[in-house]
């Protein structure tokens, strides 16, 4: 028998607030970013192997392998109750890629001999891959956030005024 179980949780706040004397880049940009990638690898495997041989034999084998994999994460870039003023770019920007990487393998084998011989075999695996949900067969769906925003701020850009928020986030099993 293998069993894995991994999680992680984290939050990532990157931002600006209460500047309201004013936060002032005379000759560039203000960028405020946050970038998350949480990653998990797991890999589980298990193998049995059971001979009986003689008059009467009986051989069992068995194995089992499962993985359990969560990721939980907020990732939230903001610029809240403050003056900006840039001679170029003003940029709130929030990025996630959490990755699961999950590989499970389970192997059993039996075999008997003989004149009342008998064997049997079983091999099971299960792999709970989850981002955005607690572990378990009755997960609470926990939402990853990814935000990039302004609230209650004067911004004054002498370019562009931008706010991005991406989520990548993906499972390979």
């Amino acid at each position: 028998i293998s069993l894995a179980t991994n999680q992680i949780s984290d939050d990532m706040e990157v931002y600006i607030s209460g500047a309201g004397d004013g936060v002032t880049a005379s000759s560039g940009s203000v960028d405020v970013s946050a970038t998350q990638g949480a990653m998990i690898l797991a890999e589980s495997s298990a193998a049995s192997l059971a001979i009986a041989g003689g008059a009467i034999g009986v051989a069992v084998a068995g194995a089992g392998a499962e993985a359990e994999n969560t990721i939980l994460d907020d990732t939230n870039a903001y610029i809240s109750n403050s003056a900006i003023t840039a001679s170029a770019n003003v940029t709130t920007s929030a990025t996630a890629s959490a990755t699961i990487d999950a590989y499970i393998l389970a192997a059993s084998a039996a075999g008997a001999g003989g004149l009342g011989a008998d064997a049997g075999s079983l091999g099971a695996s299960l792999a709970e891959n989850n981002i955005g949900y607690t572990a378990g067969l009755l997960g609470v769906k926990q939402a990853d956030q990814v935000r990039a925003y302004t609230t209650g701020s004067s911004v004054s850009a002498g370019a562009a005024f931008n706010e991005t928020a991406s989520d990548t986030s993906h499972i390979d099993a």
